[in-house]
């Protein structure tokens, strides 16, 4: 039995039992570097992927280093991330004034 819920543990880890049900329902379950690598490719950042998955935006950029050759589709996804951004109205809006000039 297991401490916190008094229920018998029948072993494994909590992505076996996922698989298990996963394998039941005919599913497949990625393995981290596929999951990760498509990602990417589909052009998420380290940001997003680190609030997609919940984990720190350090931990996120040492698994795409680990799991990913950092790839020129991946590039040419932030090229063009960046451009839009520049495009928006958010970006051409102007800089706020600094606390320092208003003292002037």
């Amino acid at each position: 039995m297991t401490p916190r819920t008094g229920r018998e543990n029948a072993g494994g880890t909590y992505r076996d039992h996922i698989c298990s049900i996963k394998a039941r329902q005919g599913k497949t379950v990625l393995a981290t570097a596929t999951r990760d690598h498509r990602e990417a490719r589909a052009g998420l950042d380290e940001r997003q992927k680190a609030e997609w998955d919940a984990r720190t935006l350090e931990r996120a950029g040492r698994l795409l280093d680990k799991y990913l050759a950092r790839t020129s589709t991946m590039a040419d996804n932030a090229i063009a991330k960046f451009e839009n951004v520049l495009e928006t109205d958010f970006a051409k809006r102007p800089a706020k004034q600094e606390a320092s000039n208003e003292g002037k």
